[in-house]
């Protein structure tokens, strides 16, 4: 029968990351960057492109008939996946281990568009 561990034995994330990522690897987020951040703070290691959900796309840079109802009007935002660790956002923004990257903003991922 199975019975519920008590006890995990697993890397933590920082070491996977460290380890793992490489100048050919995209790395996705969507939400805080706790782990990203940390992995930024270690030396020897390259990222070939992050694809991040955050940040905001409002008023001036989105279509207006694309924008959702309850962001009408607006041209800022905060987003909880890179407020909930601002260093970690600022930092992983401006790193040059970063080759590429990609920012899905709140507005696009909290919608949904049907075509036929």
């Amino acid at each position: 029968s199975f019975k519920h561990a008590t006890t995990f034995e697993c890397e933590r994330a920082v070491d996977v990351l460290a380890d793992v990522l490489d100048e050919e690897t995209t790395l996705l987020t969507g939400g805080p960057l706790h782990n990203l951040g940390a992995t930024l703070e270690r030396p020897g290691w390259r990222l070939g492109r992050w694809v991040g959900q955050g940040g905001f796309a409002g008023v001036g840079v989105m279509d207006d008939v694309k924008i959702l109802a309850q962001f009408a009007g607006k041209t800022h935002c905060q987003t909880w996946n890179f407020n909930g660790n601002i260093k970690a956002a600022e930092a992983a923004l401006a790193s040059p281990l970063i080759g590429r990257r990609v920012l899905a903003s709140k507005n696009v991922c909290h919608g949904v568009f049907y075509n036929d």
